[in-house]
Protein backbone atom coordinates (compact mmCIF):
# COMPACT_ATOMS: atom_id res chain seq x y z
CA UNK A 1 0.00 0.00 0.00
CA UNK A 2 1.58 3.45 -0.95
CA UNK A 3 1.27 6.28 1.44
CA UNK A 4 -1.06 8.69 -0.26
CA UNK A 5 -3.66 5.60 -0.36
CA UNK A 6 -3.04 4.72 3.40
CA UNK A 7 -3.47 8.33 4.57
CA UNK A 8 -6.83 8.27 2.49
CA UNK A 9 -7.78 5.12 4.42
CA UNK A 10 -6.70 6.74 7.42
CA UNK A 11 -9.06 10.27 7.21
CA UNK A 12 -11.86 7.92 5.88
CA UNK A 13 -11.58 5.54 8.78
CA UNK A 14 -11.20 8.26 11.16
CA UNK A 15 -14.46 10.12 9.50
CA UNK A 16 -16.42 7.16 10.24
CA UNK A 17 -15.15 6.93 13.68
CA UNK A 18 -16.33 10.13 14.54
CA UNK A 19 -20.06 9.49 13.44
CA UNK A 20 -20.07 6.77 15.79
CA UNK A 21 -18.02 7.00 18.71
CA UNK A 22 -20.29 10.22 20.26
CA UNK A 23 -23.22 7.99 20.35
CA UNK A 24 -22.01 4.57 20.98
CA UNK A 25 -19.22 2.03 22.14
CA UNK A 26 -19.43 -0.13 18.54
CA UNK A 27 -17.08 -2.93 19.60
CA UNK A 28 -14.03 -3.11 18.14
CA UNK A 29 -13.15 -4.32 14.37
CA UNK A 30 -11.88 -8.06 14.56
CA UNK A 31 -7.72 -7.72 14.32
CA UNK A 32 -5.44 -8.29 11.45
CA UNK A 33 -3.26 -10.03 13.66
CA UNK A 34 -1.06 -10.49 10.60
CA UNK A 35 -0.40 -6.72 9.72
CA UNK A 36 3.21 -5.66 9.42
CA UNK A 37 2.46 -2.09 8.96
CA UNK A 38 2.09 -0.07 12.33
CA UNK A 39 -0.07 3.34 11.80
CA UNK A 40 1.37 5.37 14.18
CA UNK A 41 -0.65 8.96 15.37
CA UNK A 42 -0.80 12.23 17.04
CA UNK A 43 -3.44 15.20 17.93
CA UNK A 44 -1.02 17.83 16.24
CA UNK A 45 -1.32 19.40 13.39
CA UNK A 46 1.67 20.97 10.29
CA UNK A 47 4.04 23.20 11.55
CA UNK A 48 4.14 22.10 14.83
CA UNK A 49 6.26 18.88 15.25
CA UNK A 50 6.51 17.20 18.47
CA UNK A 51 10.67 16.72 18.91
CA UNK A 52 10.13 15.17 22.12
CA UNK A 53 8.85 11.78 19.34
CA UNK A 54 12.44 12.38 18.41
CA UNK A 55 13.68 8.47 19.57
CA UNK A 56 10.31 6.90 17.66
CA UNK A 57 10.78 8.63 14.66
CA UNK A 58 14.51 7.91 14.12
CA UNK A 59 15.67 4.83 16.43
CA UNK A 60 12.30 2.63 16.47
CA UNK A 61 11.31 3.00 13.62
CA UNK A 62 14.65 2.21 11.48
CA UNK A 63 14.90 -0.74 14.10
CA UNK A 64 11.18 -1.89 13.58
CA UNK A 65 12.14 -1.56 9.60
CA UNK A 66 14.90 -3.99 10.29
CA UNK A 67 12.43 -6.49 12.14
CA UNK A 68 9.83 -6.35 8.73
CA UNK A 69 7.74 -3.68 9.91
CA UNK A 70 6.72 -0.42 8.59
CA UNK A 71 5.57 2.26 10.43
CA UNK A 72 3.77 5.06 9.35
CA UNK A 73 2.04 8.25 10.84
CA UNK A 74 -1.02 10.49 10.88
CA UNK A 75 -1.01 14.02 12.56
CA UNK A 76 -4.80 13.63 13.54
CA UNK A 77 -6.03 17.10 14.02
CA UNK A 78 -6.81 17.24 18.29
CA UNK A 79 -6.64 14.12 21.05
CA UNK A 80 -10.71 13.68 20.31
CA UNK A 81 -9.98 12.77 16.92
CA UNK A 82 -6.93 10.42 18.31
CA UNK A 83 -9.35 8.44 20.69
CA UNK A 84 -12.05 7.59 18.00
CA UNK A 85 -9.53 6.47 15.97
CA UNK A 86 -7.97 4.41 18.49
CA UNK A 87 -11.03 3.06 19.52
CA UNK A 88 -12.37 2.26 15.67
CA UNK A 89 -8.62 0.37 15.10
CA UNK A 90 -8.67 2.70 12.69
CA UNK A 91 -5.11 3.80 13.77
CA UNK A 92 -2.59 1.00 15.80
CA UNK A 93 -1.35 3.28 18.51
CA UNK A 94 -0.96 6.76 19.07
CA UNK A 95 0.66 9.43 21.79
CA UNK A 96 -2.37 10.49 24.48
CA UNK A 97 -2.35 12.55 27.53
CA UNK A 98 -3.55 10.39 30.58
CA UNK A 99 -6.12 12.99 30.55
CA UNK A 100 -7.19 11.95 27.20
CA UNK A 101 -6.84 8.65 27.99
CA UNK A 102 -8.97 8.77 31.18
CA UNK A 103 -11.73 10.51 29.24
CA UNK A 104 -11.70 7.98 26.58
CA UNK A 105 -12.23 5.04 28.99
CA UNK A 106 -14.51 6.70 31.33
CA UNK A 107 -16.97 6.88 27.79
CA UNK A 108 -16.11 3.54 26.66
CA UNK A 109 -13.81 3.74 24.07
CA UNK A 110 -11.26 1.00 23.40
CA UNK A 111 -7.72 1.53 24.27
CA UNK A 112 -4.79 1.20 26.66
CA UNK A 113 -1.56 3.13 27.91
CA UNK A 114 0.93 0.32 26.97
CA UNK A 115 4.36 2.15 27.45
CA UNK A 116 4.99 5.69 28.79
CA UNK A 117 6.67 8.64 26.50
CA UNK A 118 6.89 11.19 28.66
CA UNK A 119 7.36 11.80 32.97
CA UNK A 120 7.84 15.14 32.97
CA UNK A 121 5.96 18.35 31.04
CA UNK A 122 7.61 19.40 28.37
CA UNK A 123 5.54 22.54 27.68
CA UNK A 124 6.23 26.05 28.98
CA UNK A 125 4.60 29.52 29.49
CA UNK A 126 5.21 32.51 27.03
CA UNK A 127 4.56 35.71 28.41
CA UNK A 128 5.25 39.35 27.29
CA UNK A 129 8.35 41.06 27.78
CA UNK A 130 6.79 43.40 30.29
CA UNK A 131 5.15 40.78 32.90
CA UNK A 132 7.49 40.69 36.00
CA UNK A 133 5.06 39.03 38.03
CA UNK A 134 2.42 36.50 36.80
CA UNK A 135 -0.68 37.92 38.76
CA UNK A 136 -0.40 40.58 35.86
CA UNK A 137 -2.55 37.62 33.78
CA UNK A 138 -5.81 38.20 35.59
CA UNK A 139 -8.13 38.64 33.40
CA UNK A 140 -6.47 37.18 30.50
CA UNK A 141 -6.60 35.19 27.32
CA UNK A 142 -3.82 32.22 27.96
CA UNK A 143 -3.97 29.78 25.10
CA UNK A 144 -3.12 26.03 25.53
CA UNK A 145 -3.36 23.34 22.74
CA UNK A 146 -6.67 21.68 23.48
CA UNK A 147 -8.77 20.70 26.48
CA UNK A 148 -7.23 17.35 27.20
CA UNK A 149 -3.58 18.25 26.44
CA UNK A 150 -0.84 18.21 29.38
CA UNK A 151 -0.33 22.08 28.61
CA UNK A 152 -3.67 22.80 29.74
CA UNK A 153 -2.80 20.59 32.85
CA UNK A 154 0.11 22.81 33.98
CA UNK A 155 -1.38 26.48 33.38
CA UNK A 156 -3.41 25.87 36.93
CA UNK A 157 -0.48 24.68 38.65
CA UNK A 158 1.72 27.51 36.93
CA UNK A 159 -0.98 30.10 37.92
CA UNK A 160 -2.38 28.52 41.36
CA UNK A 161 1.22 29.18 42.51
CA UNK A 162 0.74 33.24 42.70
CA UNK A 163 -2.95 32.83 43.92
CA UNK A 164 -4.69 33.02 40.60
CA UNK A 165 -7.82 30.62 40.61
CA UNK A 166 -9.08 29.23 37.02
CA UNK A 167 -12.23 31.86 37.01
CA UNK A 168 -9.26 35.29 37.17
CA UNK A 169 -8.26 34.00 33.80
CA UNK A 170 -9.76 32.37 30.57
CA UNK A 171 -7.92 29.55 28.42
CA UNK A 172 -8.45 29.68 24.93
CA UNK A 173 -8.10 26.25 23.00
CA UNK A 174 -5.48 26.75 19.32
CA UNK A 175 -4.12 23.86 18.27
CA UNK A 176 -0.14 24.09 17.03
CA UNK A 177 2.47 25.50 19.36
CA UNK A 178 3.13 27.51 16.00
CA UNK A 179 -0.28 28.43 15.51
CA UNK A 180 0.06 29.83 19.43
CA UNK A 181 2.57 32.09 18.43
CA UNK A 182 1.82 33.85 15.49
CA UNK A 183 -1.51 34.28 18.01
CA UNK A 184 0.54 35.90 20.55
CA UNK A 185 2.18 38.22 18.09
CA UNK A 186 -1.04 39.56 16.58
CA UNK A 187 -2.34 40.61 19.96
CA UNK A 188 -5.41 37.31 19.90
CA UNK A 189 -3.39 36.02 23.23
CA UNK A 190 -1.76 37.19 26.23
CA UNK A 191 0.15 34.26 27.21
CA UNK A 192 0.50 30.84 25.77
CA UNK A 193 1.87 27.28 26.66
CA UNK A 194 3.83 26.06 23.58
CA UNK A 195 6.49 23.72 23.35
CA UNK A 196 9.95 24.89 23.99
CA UNK A 197 11.69 24.53 20.56
CA UNK A 198 8.38 27.22 19.25
CA UNK A 199 8.78 29.42 22.37
CA UNK A 200 12.92 29.65 22.02
CA UNK A 201 12.24 30.45 18.00
CA UNK A 202 9.06 33.13 19.02
CA UNK A 203 11.20 34.95 21.85
CA UNK A 204 14.44 34.80 18.82
CA UNK A 205 11.72 36.78 15.56
CA UNK A 206 10.52 38.76 18.31
CA UNK A 207 13.67 40.40 19.34
CA UNK A 208 12.68 39.89 22.91
CA UNK A 209 8.96 41.24 22.95
CA UNK A 210 8.29 37.73 24.46
CA UNK A 211 10.15 35.50 27.44
CA UNK A 212 9.79 32.43 28.58
CA UNK A 213 8.72 32.54 32.29
CA UNK A 214 10.92 31.02 34.92
CA UNK A 215 13.07 29.72 31.91
CA UNK A 216 11.57 27.03 31.08
CA UNK A 217 10.51 23.16 32.27
CA UNK A 218 12.35 22.02 35.41
CA UNK A 219 12.41 18.32 36.60
CA UNK A 220 9.52 17.19 38.94
CA UNK A 221 8.13 13.80 40.50
CA UNK A 222 7.85 11.53 37.78
CA UNK A 223 4.33 11.01 36.60
CA UNK A 224 2.46 9.31 33.39
CA UNK A 225 2.38 12.80 31.58
CA UNK A 226 2.02 11.40 28.07
CA UNK A 227 2.09 8.16 26.95
CA UNK A 228 1.99 5.54 23.79
CA UNK A 229 -1.62 3.91 23.59
CA UNK A 230 -3.04 0.95 21.48
CA UNK A 231 -5.92 -0.27 20.27
CA UNK A 232 -7.50 -3.11 21.25
CA UNK A 233 -6.81 -4.86 17.35
CA UNK A 234 -3.21 -3.69 17.99
CA UNK A 235 -2.92 -5.51 21.33
CA UNK A 236 -4.50 -8.61 19.91
CA UNK A 237 -1.57 -8.71 17.56
CA UNK A 238 1.12 -9.72 19.58
CA UNK A 239 3.78 -9.88 17.70
CA UNK A 240 3.76 -6.02 16.38
CA UNK A 241 2.44 -5.09 19.69
CA UNK A 242 5.31 -6.61 21.16
CA UNK A 243 8.29 -5.57 18.76
CA UNK A 244 6.97 -1.99 18.96
CA UNK A 245 7.44 -1.43 22.65
CA UNK A 246 10.67 -3.54 23.03
CA UNK A 247 11.81 -0.79 20.43
CA UNK A 248 10.12 1.89 21.85
CA UNK A 249 12.37 1.27 25.23
CA UNK A 250 15.57 0.61 23.19
CA UNK A 251 15.30 4.05 21.25
CA UNK A 252 15.08 5.33 24.76
CA UNK A 253 18.32 3.96 26.45
CA UNK A 254 19.89 4.69 23.12
CA UNK A 255 18.99 7.96 23.14
CA UNK A 256 20.36 8.54 26.81
CA UNK A 257 23.51 7.39 25.34
CA UNK A 258 23.82 9.75 22.86
CA UNK A 259 25.19 12.79 21.87
CA UNK A 260 22.34 15.69 22.00
CA UNK A 261 23.82 17.58 19.45
CA UNK A 262 24.75 15.23 16.76
CA UNK A 263 21.52 13.44 17.26
CA UNK A 264 19.45 16.72 16.61
CA UNK A 265 22.12 17.46 13.59
CA UNK A 266 21.30 14.37 12.14
CA UNK A 267 17.73 15.17 12.24
CA UNK A 268 17.35 17.75 10.72
CA UNK A 269 19.79 16.11 7.99
CA UNK A 270 17.58 13.52 7.57
CA UNK A 271 14.85 15.95 6.61
CA UNK A 272 11.47 13.41 7.95
CA UNK A 273 8.33 14.92 7.27
CA UNK A 274 6.82 14.62 10.46
CA UNK A 275 9.55 16.72 11.80
CA UNK A 276 9.77 19.11 9.14
CA UNK A 277 10.03 22.99 10.91
CA UNK A 278 12.42 22.13 13.15
CA UNK A 279 14.89 24.76 13.96
CA UNK A 280 18.63 22.68 14.78
CA UNK A 281 19.56 25.11 17.31
CA UNK A 282 16.46 24.79 19.36
CA UNK A 283 15.96 21.49 19.12
CA UNK A 284 19.61 20.64 20.16
CA UNK A 285 18.89 22.28 23.69
CA UNK A 286 15.45 20.24 24.04
CA UNK A 287 17.44 17.21 23.61
CA UNK A 288 19.78 18.17 26.03
CA UNK A 289 16.91 18.64 28.35
CA UNK A 290 14.62 15.38 27.61
CA UNK A 291 18.07 13.90 28.55
CA UNK A 292 18.65 15.91 32.03
CA UNK A 293 15.06 15.46 33.14
CA UNK A 294 15.03 11.87 31.88
CA UNK A 295 11.95 12.51 30.29
CA UNK A 296 11.61 9.11 28.91
CA UNK A 297 11.32 5.85 31.03
CA UNK A 298 13.68 2.86 30.05
CA UNK A 299 11.54 1.10 32.40
CA UNK A 300 8.11 1.71 30.44
CA UNK A 301 6.91 4.20 32.99
CA UNK A 302 3.81 2.00 33.83
CA UNK A 303 2.28 1.17 37.58
CA UNK A 304 0.10 2.21 40.44
CA UNK A 305 2.38 4.93 42.03
CA UNK A 306 2.87 6.55 38.61
CA UNK A 307 -0.41 6.64 37.97
CA UNK A 308 -1.82 7.58 41.34
CA UNK A 309 0.70 10.64 41.32
CA UNK A 310 -0.80 11.96 37.48
CA UNK A 311 -4.37 11.35 38.40
CA UNK A 312 -4.26 13.70 41.88
CA UNK A 313 -2.59 16.02 39.95
CA UNK A 314 -4.82 16.14 37.40
CA UNK A 315 -7.60 16.47 39.77
CA UNK A 316 -5.67 18.97 42.24
CA UNK A 317 -5.78 21.20 39.27
CA UNK A 318 -9.39 20.61 38.00
CA UNK A 319 -8.83 18.89 34.93
CA UNK A 320 -10.12 15.89 36.22
CA UNK A 321 -12.85 14.64 38.75
CA UNK A 322 -10.81 12.06 40.32
CA UNK A 323 -14.44 10.39 41.07
CA UNK A 324 -14.62 10.08 36.73
CA UNK A 325 -11.23 8.49 36.56
CA UNK A 326 -10.77 4.58 35.34
CA UNK A 327 -8.48 2.62 37.29
CA UNK A 328 -4.94 1.66 37.11
CA UNK A 329 -6.08 -1.66 36.20
CA UNK A 330 -8.59 -0.74 33.55
CA UNK A 331 -5.85 2.65 32.08
CA UNK A 332 -2.82 0.46 30.77
CA UNK A 333 -1.84 -3.10 29.82
CA UNK A 334 2.01 -3.88 30.64
CA UNK A 335 2.30 -7.33 29.34
CA UNK A 336 4.08 -5.90 26.26
CA UNK A 337 6.88 -3.74 29.08
CA UNK A 338 6.91 -7.54 30.49
CA UNK A 339 7.77 -9.10 27.65
CA UNK A 340 10.43 -6.39 25.99
CA UNK A 341 11.91 -6.86 29.53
Amino acid sequence: MKLSSARVWLLLGVIVALMFSACSSAATPAPTVKSKTIFFGSGAVPGSPEDYLVPIFTTARDNLKTAGYSFTYASLSNDEVVEAALDQGRIDVALLSMVGLQRAAKAGLHMKWIVTNETQNTFVLVVKKDVSDLKQLKGKKIGSQDATSLSTAAIPGILGSVGLAPADYSVVYLAGSGTRAAALQSGSMDASMMLYTIATGLVTKSNGAFKIWGGGAAAAPAMMWEGLVASDAFRANKDAANAFVKEVLDAYVKFYAGDATKIGTDVIKAELPELQGLEEAPLIEDLKLYQTMKLFPVDGGLGQPLFDGMIKTLDDVGQLKEADTVSCADSLDDSFVKAAK
